[in-house]
Parts: C-alpha cells; sequence; structure tokens
C-alpha cells in the first residue's frame, strides 16, 4: 500500500504539460475501461521506474519536439541514420531470456510494441536513462548506488553500444550474440540461471494451470492479490496477477485470432491443428505498466500428444500505435500492414535470432492487432528491484553492474546495426561513420541522462500529486 500526504495539484507549466498529455495518451483508455486505466496511471505514481516505463511517449516529446523539455542538439545524427530500425523502448526491465528454435538459450530485449524507424541516439538515450532510474531508484535501499555509480553504468552502456558498432564496421560477422555458454558477466549469468529453472521447472505454465484427470486447465483468480494505492483521499486497486475466464464472445473471438496466428509463425509445422490444438483461455489482468489497460489473453495449446507435459502457454495482447515521434516520419512508412506484424517483424529485424521465440506471431481483427507470444520461465526477465538486493548482499559489484549495462548497450548496436533502415539497407555502417571513436556519443548520452534525469523523478512526483488531488483518472470524469 502506498501512502501518500494530501497535498495540492501540481498548477506549475510542466504538471499542466503532464496532465494534459497522459489524458490525451491514455483517452481512447479512459472512455473503453476507466477502472484498467487508472490502474495503469496509478502505478505510474507509485515509484520512480514505474513512471519511466509508463510514460515514453512523455519522453518523446521531451526529446523531439520544439521547446521539449530534454530537446538538446542530436550531434550525430544526420540523414544517414534517422531511419534506424529501433527497438522503441529499450530499458533494463526490456532484457530477457528466450529459447531459440533449435534450443539456444539466449537474452535479448523482448518487448517491440513500440518499434519503428528513427535516430539511433532515440533508442540509445532511453536505455541509458532506464539504467540511471533504476539505479536512483535503487540508491533509496543500497548506499552502493550513488551519484558516481549512476554514472559509471549510463556511460558503460553508451560505450558499450559505441564498442560494438565499431567492431561491426571492422567484422560483419563479430556480434555480440549472448547465450547460456557465453553470459558475459555475472548479472546475466544471473539472469540465465534464473531462467534455466524456471524453464526447466516449467513455470509460469504450472503456475497458471492445474491437471486434474490428466486434462490440464487454467485457474480462476489471484494469482497474486490485488494493492489498494493510496494517494491523498484517492484510493486505487491495482491487479499484481489475476486471471479470469473470458466471456463467450471473447473465448470465440480468441479461437479465430488463433487460426489466423497459425499462419504467421516462422515455421507454419509447430503451429499447425492438429499439433496444438486450444484447450483453454483466460484473460490475464495486472501485467505491464504501459501496456497495463490492453487486453490480455493467455491460451492454453495441447500438443501432439495426451499427456499434459507437452502442452504449450501462449500470450496474445493486444498492440496499439507506437508513441509518435514529432517531426519524424510515421510508422504508415513502414512496410507492415498492421501493428502486430510490425512489431514481430521488427522484432525479428533487431534480435539475435530470426526465432528467438519460435512460436512468435501476430493476428488481427477489425481495427484491432494483437502480437502472440509463448509463455515460458525461459523468458525470465531482468527485475531493477534486484539491483540494491544483490548489491546489499554482497552478490553484485558496482562493476558487475556496469558490465551488465555495457551488455546491454552492445546488444543494442548490434540489433540497429543489423537491421534494414526504411530504405532497406543495413544501418551499421553509417552509424559508425557518425561515431567515430565514440568517445563523445559517451560524453552526449551521460550529459542527457544527468539533465534530463531529475525532470523524470519530478514528473512522477507531479502525476502522484495530481491524483492526490484529482483522482486516478487526473480529473477526465468531470470534465
Amino acid at each position: 500500500m502506498l501512502l501518500l500526504a494530501g497535498c495540492a495539484a501540481a498548477d506549475d507549466e510542466r504538471g499542466a504539460w503532464l496532465r494534459h498529455t497522459l489524458v490525451l495518451d491514455n483517452q481512447d483508455f479512459l472512455e473503453r475501461d476507466p477502472e484498467l486505466t487508472q490502474g495503469k496511471l496509478a502505478r505510474m505514481a507509485e515509484t520512480p521506474y514505474a513512471y519511466f516505463r509508463g510514460s515514453a511517449a512523455q519522453f518523446a516529446r521531451d526529446v523531439l519536439e520544439p521547446g521539449g523539455a530534454a530537446l538538446v542538439p542530436w550531434r550525430f545524427t544526420d540523414a544517414e541514420v534517422d531511419d534506424v530500425a529501433l527497438v522503441g523502448d529499450p530499458h533494463p526491465e526490456n532484457i530477457g531470456g528466450y529459447l531459440t528454435g533449435n534450443g539456444t538459450l539466449t537474452v535479448d530485449f523482448n518487448d517491440f510494441d513500440a518499434a519503428t524507424y528513427g535516430p539511433f541516439e532515440l533508442d540509445l538515450r532511453r536505455l541509458g536513462l532506464g539504467f540511471w532510474v533504476a539505479c536512483v531508484q535503487g540508491g533509496e535501499t543500497s548506499a552502493l548506488l550513488d551519484d558516481a555509480a549512476c554514472t559509471a553504468i549510463v556511460a558503460a552502456c553508451a560505450r558499450g553500444y559505441a564498442d560494438e558498432i565499431i567492431a561491426l564496421a571492422e567484422d560483419p560477422d563479430d556480434a555480440t550474440i549472448v547465450t547460456e555458454q557465453d553470459p558475459h558477466g555475472l548479472v546475466m549469468e544471473a539472469l540465465f540461471e534464473d531462467a534455466r529453472e524456471d524453464g526447466d521447472d516449467g513455470k509460469p505454465l504450472g503456475d497458471y494451470t492445474v491437471v486434474e484427470g490428466g486434462t490440464r486447465q487454467f485457474l480462476d483468480g489471484d494469482l497474486e492479490p490485488a494493492r489498494l494505492l493510496r494517494f491523498g483521499s484517492h484510493s486505487q486497486v491495482v491487479f499484481e496477477d489475476t486471471v479470469h475466464p473470458p466471456s463467450a464472445a471473447q473465448d470465440k473471438r480468441v479461437r479465430a485470432l488463433i487460426e489466423q496466428w497459425r499462419g504467421t509463425v516462422r515455421d507454419p509445422q509447430l503451429a499447425t491443428p492438429t499439433a496444438t490444438r486450444v484447450v483453454g483461455i483466460t484473460r490475464r489482468y495486472g501485467a505491464g505498466v504501459s501496456s497495463y489497460p490492453v487486453l490480455r489473453f493467455y491460451v492454453l495449446l495441447a500438443g501432439p500428444t495426451d499427456a499434459p507435459e507437452d502442452d504449450v502457454m501462449l500470450e496474445l495482447k493486444e498492440v496499439r500505435d507506437p508513441p509518435p515521434l514529432p517531426g519524424l516520419r510515421r510508422p504508415i512508412d513502414a512496410p507492415y500492414g498492421s501493428n502486430g506484424s510490425r512489431v514481430i517483424g521488427f522484432a525479428r529485424e533487431l534480435q539475435g535470432f530470426i526465432d528467438d521465440d519460435p512460436w512468435a506471431g501476430w493476428a488481427d481483427d477489425g481495427g484491432q492487432s494483437f502480437r502472440v507470444r509463448e509463455r515460458s520461465g525461459y523468458q525470465n526477465g531482468f527485475n531493477v528491484v534486484d539491483l540494491p538486493a544483490q548489491l546489499e548482499a554482497g552478490e553484485w559489484r558496482i562493476d558487475h553492474v556496469e558490465e551488465f549495462a555495457a551488455t546491454s548497450g552492445r546488444i543494442l548496436a548490434r540489433s540497429h546495426a543489423r537491421a534494414r533502415r526504411a530504405r532497406g539497407t543495413m544501418a551499421g555502417p553509417a552509424i559508425a561513420r557518425a561515431i567515430g571513436d565514440g568517445v563523445a556519443l559517451v560524453d552526449d548520452v551521460v550529459a542527457f541522462v544527468e539533465g534530463y534525469a531529475p525532470i523524470v523523478l519530478g514528473d512522477r512526483a507531479r502525476l502522484a500529486e495530481l491524483i492526490a488531488a484529482d483522482g486516478p483518472d487526473l480529473g477526465y470524469g468531470a470534465w
């Protein structure tokens, strides 16, 4: 439970801007499902990192709009590198494991909902900012995460990016691919250990289902209880991990979407109706921050045998347009017919293996689009709450975190360099020409993060004040 003293609404210009942009970005959700949307905004206000995760659109405005709070010169952006394939929202918690089609356990970026084309620095600044906010939040419970440590971690991230770009310019085959056999440091090694354990133990399939009479079925209810967040006199229930059966109409719709999905996986033989038949559907509540209000269904597929051991759990997640990038070309310029195909198309371009998730695909229904992926314990991701805990326990040192940040930067650089730009050619050589030895790039990223991060932290406090004054809908219901 979060307890915040009642305080006046943020009446400064920045507070008014924040209210306006958050309502604008979430207006369709506020109309469609106000309770879940209020839960998203309340969750964003709870911690600095949660706010960061939910405010990618505010970041884009600040960085790109005239007069934006983070509008600083783009030293390395020109016509050659303004259409790089972007992850869209790279940050530490969007890094996690995959078991590829050939059985390789790898770590990669795992969220491409905001993927589009744009300047490479946009992704790198976002990743560096994510490490800084995670560091500052961790500093609330660990003195080891002081300002000097945060600066070193961000610099390592940017330096790793530059080093990878330079290496790939010299040898395009010398790409950083992080695997269980080559984990690139202690933090990544811990990610692999958790992913291997959870995957081999059959999680999360075993967490969401029960086997009765030899047949697996979904549970119903709270796997983790919902929480009540308080902001002054206002309160909001926030789901953590809850599943409920879909309505009859939703069940019918999801089954139709699954039939469409079968034709979009890399290996269609994997997903034929005879190899995988739908035996259960549930709706998941409580996942994500930015995506907290979207439709999200889990689908239970029976494998080719009657034994429950080869069952598979998929996630169908509604995907929307990526945050607008003011002044840049819109994603409609990209060769994708829907948001689902955009997300999967960029993932296949940007990830280390084209089949990081062999079950990945998409399906569309009218104006709505869904990304489909496997839900597997092998997809265990980094959690920023582990950062101060592991440091205080002596399991990690700051240099271990720097190594993780550097490897994350390398993964981002590899993704940018090997993916096709909007114009169809690889971006790596152009980025290498732009950044030179990378020294100025590292300096620019650190300066950007140190200048902008306090604004992000202040915005999180402003959001809490706005909710305390006007409720978790930011007063939208009264307009």
